[in-house]
């Protein structure tokens, strides 16, 4: 089955897309230079997420990260004013405890009956982790977050959970509410750490859209790997659509939209 996601641009939308800075030394996903042309407004979120239940998609995302709002928040906001549609909030481990973080998504995925789905995001920039107090080394991250699902995936389902790992002690923790099913985790990375992880503990394995071949190159690839496990995995893949009357236009536009790259963008680009 073929469902269809789209994300709230919470850290503000603007014409111009990439992976620049904004004016505030955030990384954005508008990928100016500049201030973001509409700021993130409870107006304009919530119109996006109705506009997104009206028209068929089943599942809105919510980013996390220094410039963006935060996505719990958002969530229980949209969740009142929402009826059908799922809402995919993303949680760094770094930033709260696997306990925590499974009663604040079983409060909103009960209240709304199973509408709130968790996105575990490791990374980010390393400025923006270490402004959150998070210093861990790339594939240590990587290793807390394996813990980190196994973790919530046992809050989820037992009665009663005691656990010491690397990272995390839980001591006769108990999830109140509980979920009547365990939502799905969606998580992504590409990395040999990353692709492991999920094919260990992920249920949805989240992916940047590239061409068909590298795409089916990489889901035969974690299809392997998740076998290895005993498990299947889901796949999302995102894109950037970019639609003209014909696919000249169509690319003029692509053109125009990443016209305004910063510097520093287009090395990484490269």
């Amino acid at each position: 089955m073929v469902e269809f996601i789209t994300m709230a641009p919470t850290s503000g939308d603007s014409t111009f897309v990439g992976l620049g800075n904004n004016s505030t030394n955030v990384n954005s996903w508008t990928g100016t230079d500049e201030n973001p042309e509409r700021p993130p407004t409870v107006e304009y979120i919530e119109a996006i997420a109705k506009a997104a239940e009206t028209h068929g998609f089943s599942t809105l995302l919510l980013p996390t990260g220094a410039g963006c709002l935060d996505s719990l928040a958002v969530a229980a906001y949209l969740a009142a004013r929402t009826t059908k549609l799922r809402l995919l909030f993303a949680a760094r481990p770094g930033a709260t405890s696997p306990a925590i973080f499974a009663k604040q998504l079983a409060t909103i995925h009960v209240w709304t009956n199973g509408r709130a789905l968790p996105n575990i995001v490791t990374g980010g920039s390393p400025v923006e982790l270490a402004a959150e107090g998070d210093f861990l080394d790339h594939d240590t991250r990587y290793e807390r977050t394996r813990e980190y699902i196994h973790l919530l995936k046992q809050l989820f389902t037992l009665p009663s959970v005691t656990y010491e790992g690397r990272f995390y002690r839980l001591e006769n923790a108990s999830l109140f509410p509980k979920p009547a099913q365990r939502p799905p985790i969606y998580f992504g990375g590409a990395s040999d750490i990353a692709k492991e992880v999920a094919a260990q503990v992920a249920d949805v394995y989240m992916m940047w859209g590239e061409t068909f071949e590298r795409m089916k190159e990489r889901i035969e690839e974690m299809k392997q790997k998740a076998a290895g496990y005993g498990r299947t995995l889901q796949y999302s893949i995102s894109f950037q659509v970019v639609l003209g009357e014909t696919e000249r236009e169509a690319w003029e536009r692509a053109d125009a939209l990443v016209s305004h790259l910063s510097e520093s963008a287009k090395q990484k680009k490269r």
